[in-house]
């Protein structure tokens, strides 16, 4: 958007409806001009994919000590340039949208985009591509495993150009991870409350996992504890279930 910046970079409130109308015009023309060949794509970084929709393949962007790298093994639609499939899955899963939007002009997007910076063919498989996505970290909220896997493992792996993706590895910058508060205390503290010291803590499930009565349960919990463990916990199936309510389970284990 070189040209664009160059002629209109003057524009602000005070510019008047014909400024503006060649603004749009503008606009229009560069976003919806395809390159010519795949040489152009690597140029200006940009495709027109099939749903009208400039997406962005950067293969020379320096990445940051503080991007989220993300590896996908991507095997494209027939006739989907591995490219074209690289930038959707950065496009789908940062700043891209299904067309071109006027107000992608009220924000940079080039700070908040996620840059496909790399693509390699899997060896021994045929059309599946390992495509390296760069997410700025501002992107993310601090401190959330949610928000940051929603992001990148959300919808994408609905975008019609692919046949199949599947997330290979992931780098999480040092500057994400101290946004993370850590558990409110450590083994310390625990062996603190336990008054057990100088040796491992041990532990159990209690099986089977579904079926127990609250009271069964708690029964259960009691032999574990007499018999010498020093805690026990649910698993994860375990609920509040019709069969075992949690405020039950808690007064029969209390």
């Amino acid at each position: 958007m070189k040209w664009l910046e160059d002629n209109f970079s003057h524009l602000d409130n005070s510019s008047s409806t014909v400024e503006r109308q060649q603004f749009a015009r503008g606009i229009y023309t560069e976003v919806n001009r395809r390159p010519s060949n795949a040489r152009e794509i690597l140029k200006f970084g940009t495709f027109k994919c099939e749903r009208k929709a400039w997406l962005q393949v950067v293969q020379e962007y320096e990445v940051k000590d503080t991007d989220i790298l993300a590896a996908f093994r991507v095997t494209p639609q027939p006739g989907v340039p591995p490219e074209e499939a690289g930038a959707a899955v950065a496009a789908e899963s940062s700043t891209g949208t299904w067309t071109t939007v006027w107000t992608d002009g009220l924000t940079s997007l080039d700070r908040y985009k996620g840059r496909c910076y790399d693509i390699e063919p899997v060896p021994g498989e045929e059309d599946q591509y390992i495509c390296y996505v760069a997410y700025p970290l501002d992107l993310f909220e601090e401190g959330s495993v949610t928000n940051m896997f929603t992001s990148i493992v959300g919808n994408v792996f609905g975008f019609k150009a692919l046949r199949a993706l599947r997330l290979e590895d992931l780098r999480i910058p040092t500057a994400y991870i101290k946004t993370f508060q850590g558990p409110p205390h450590g083994i310390q503290v625990e062996r603190d409350k336990l008054n057990k010291y100088g040796r491992p803590l041990l532990g159990c499930t209690i099986k089977p996992k579904l079926g127990l009565s609250a009271k069964n349960y708690g029964r259960a919990v009691y032999e574990c504890l007499r018999g010498g463990l020093d805690f026990t916990k649910d698993d994860e199936n375990v609920n509040s279930q019709p069969f075992m309510r949690w405020r039950d389970r808690f007064l029969f284990c209390e």
